[in-house]
C-alpha cells in the first residue's frame, strides 16, 4: 500500500531483466543431490520449496524439472465448441475469418487450442460459440457421462465451463441444476449459462457445507472442490506464492465434508463426480478412499472400462489423472462412484 515504493520496485524488476542472464542462480545440478536440486528448483525456477521437495519426491528430478518448466511457460488460450451454437468445424471457419488459427486438442473433443489471433476481442464469447476452458477441466465433464433427459447437478459450478457442456447433452427433457455459494459467483455463472443458450439449466445459490435444498434426488451429481490450485500454477502462478504446505489438508478436510454432502443427493445406481484441480494426493486420492470408507452404499467405477475419457489420461487406479510432464495438461483429478440400486 505504499505507493512510493512503485518506483523502486519497477527499477529493481528492470534491473534484473537487464542482467537476467548473469544473475548467480543455482545451476541445473550435475549430482543426485537432493539439496542442490531442490535450491534449482526454488529459486533458479522459481517454486516454493515445500512444493518442489513433494514433486521431487513423488515423480524424481527429470519429471518435476518438466513441471516446473510447464508452469513458467505462458499458457495458450484454450476453447471448447459450443454444440447448442455451433459445431467444430464451423467455429473453426469462424474463427478464421477473423484471423484466428487454432488446432484441435489432444484429448477432449471439443478443445480448441488457439495458436494466432484474439478469439476473445470479437463477438464470439458473448453470442456463445465457445466457452474458455481449460482441455483438463473438459475432461472432467465427460465424467458425468450425461444422457438426454437425466437429472444432473453440478454442486460448485461456477464460472460454468462444465455446467454448459453437460447441459449441452441433455436435451430439452433433461435438467442440470447449477449450484453456488457467493453471489459474485451465481453471477458469473448466470451469465455464462445466458451466452451458452442453454434452457434447461436452473441455477440455486446454496453452501455445500450445508445440507443440500432439494427433495429429490439426481441420476449424477457433481463435486468439483474448492481446492489449493496447485495443479494450475502455469494460469495462475501467484498460487504458489499463497499457498503453504498446510493448506493442503485444511482443504482436504472441507473437500471430504462436501463429497458427504454431495453424495446425499445421488439417486440409487447414480453418479458422483469428485473433481480438483490440485496435484496433491491429499486433496485427491485420499479424499476419495476417506469417502469410500464411510459410504457403504457407493462403489468406485474404473474409468478403463467405462468409456468416458481416454485411458491415457486414467492412471492404474482408474482415476482421471493429468500431469504437465505428461500430458501437457494442468494436473486435474477425478473421480467416479455410483450409488448402489
Amino acid at each position: 500500500g505504499k505507493r512510493s515504493a512503485g518506483g523502486f520496485v519497477n527499477a529493481v524488476l528492470r534491473t534484473i531483466a537487464r542482467k537476467r542472464q548473469s544473475l548467480p542462480l543455482p545451476p541445473r545440478p550435475e549430482s543426485e543431490s537432493r539439496a542442490a536440486a531442490l535450491d534449482y528448483f526454488s529459486i533458479t525456477l522459481s517454486h516454493p520449496r515445500w512444493l518442489a521437495a513433494r514433486w521431487y519426491d513423488r515423480f524424481g528430478f527429470d519429471a518435476t524439472e518438466r513441471w516446473l518448466q510447464f508452469n513458467n511457460a505462458q499458457a495458450p488460450v484454450t476453447l471448447r465448441v459450443n454444440s447448442l451454437r455451433t459445431t467444430r468445424k464451423a467455429l473453426v471457419d469462424r474463427l478464421a475469418a477473423l484471423d484466428v488459427r487454432v488446432h484441435p486438442g489432444r484429448f477432449a473433443p471439443g478443445a480448441l487450442i488457439v495458436d494466432e489471433g484474439q478469439p476473445l476481442r470479437g463477438d464470439g464469447l458473448a453470442e456463445g460459440w465457445f466457452v474458455v476452458q481449460d482441455e483438463a477441466s473438459q475432461l472432467v465433464a465427460l465424467l458425468a457421462r450425461a444422457r438426454p433427459g437425466t437429472r444432473v447437478l453440478d454442486t460448485c459450478a461456477s464460472p460454468g465451463g462444465k455446467a454448459t457442456a453437460i447441459a449441452a447433452t441433455l436435451g430439452e427433457n433433461g435438467l442440470l441444476v447449477a449450484c453456488d455459494v457467493r453471489g459474485r459467483r451465481m453471477s458469473l455463472l448466470r451469465n455464462t449459462v445466458a451466452a451458452s443458450g442453454a434452457t434447461n439449466v436452473r441455477l440455486v445459490q446454496a453452501d455445500l457445507l450445508r445440507p443440500l435444498p432439494f427433495s429429490t434426488r439426481f441420476d449424477c451429481v457433481i463435486l468439483d472442490a474448492p481446492c489449493s490450485g496447485l495443479g494450475t500454477l502455469r494460469r495462475d502462478p501467484d498460487i504458489r506464492w499463497r499457498r503453504t504446505e498446510a493448506d493442503v489438508d485444511a482443504f482436504a478436510s472441507k473437500q471430504l465434508a462436501m463429497l458427504g454432502q454431495a453424495a446425499q443427493m445421488v439417486a440409487p445406481g447414480g453418479r458422483l463426480v469428485y473433481a480438483t484441480c490440485s496435484s496433491e494426493p491429499e486433496e485427491n486420492e485420499e479424499v476419495a478412499d476417506a469417502f469410500l470408507q464411510t459410504a457403504a452404499d457407493f462403489t468406485s467405477i474404473d474409468l478403463r472400462t467405462d468409456g468416458t475419457v481416454p485411458t491415457e489420461v486414467i492412471d492404474l487406479r482408474g482415476q482421471l489423472r493429468t500431469f504437465p510432464h505428461l500430458h501437457g495438461l494442468e494436473a486435474f483429478f477425478g473421480a467416479v462412484f455410483e450409488r448402489r440400486r
